[in-house]
């Protein structure tokens, strides 16, 4: 959130509201959203640490409102978690060692596990691919476009999983059946 709420005033100031919009209409559509209370604990943080730093305007009938802008302090801040090694990519899902786990152990239907993954992840393709047709910038448009391709990703391992394991008899199994003889 630190680096988002930096990146957002890199760009020029705003208030709590102004960058909460900038965020949902950057990043909300498809990463977790954000509470106003996040946005200005966050804000209150930076500003303590003297990586942006706010001017009181007033307004009419309204309390006054704080600009918020980035110090140089914060821009520094900023260039250096851009420019850090990008920690590598994480490959695990718990989704998917649970699928596997059932399968391995037999203690449950791992195909009821990979029928209810495969809903859920159609429903967030469905919900990513109706923000594509209001990805109206370049940044929205690339941010869906992740989203849609993970998703898509995901979905073509459940079904060759389903695929796989349909003929998996886990260990535990076999070696009753073998004892059993």
């Amino acid at each position: 959130m630190r680096q988002l709420i930096l990146a957002l005033l890199a760009s020029g100031t705003g208030h709590g509201y102004d960058l909460k919009r900038a965020y949902e209409q950057n990043y909300g559509s498809v990463w977790t959203p954000v509470n106003d209370g996040q946005i200005y604990v966050t804000l209150s943080r930076l500003e303590k640490e003297g990586l942006v730093e706010h001017e009181r305007r007033e307004q009419e009938s309204r309390p006054d409102r704080k600009e918020f802008t980035i110090t140089e302090s914060g821009t520094a801040v900023l260039i250096a978690w851009l420019n850090e090694k990008a920690a590598p990519p994480n490959v695990r899902s718990e989704t998917m060692l649970r699928i596997l786990a059932a399968a391995a152990s037999g203690l449950v239907d791992h195909r009821s596990l990979i029928r209810e993954a495969q809903h859920e992840y159609r429903t967030a393709l469905r919900r990513v691919e109706e923000l594509r047709d209001r990805a109206d910038d370049t940044i929205r448009s690339l941010l869906v476009e992740s989203a849609s391709l993970q998703l898509d990703a995901d979905l073509r391992w459940l079904e060759m999983a389903d695929q796989q394991l349909r003929s998996f008899v886990p260990r535990r199994s076999a070696e009753k059946s073998e004892h059993g003889r």
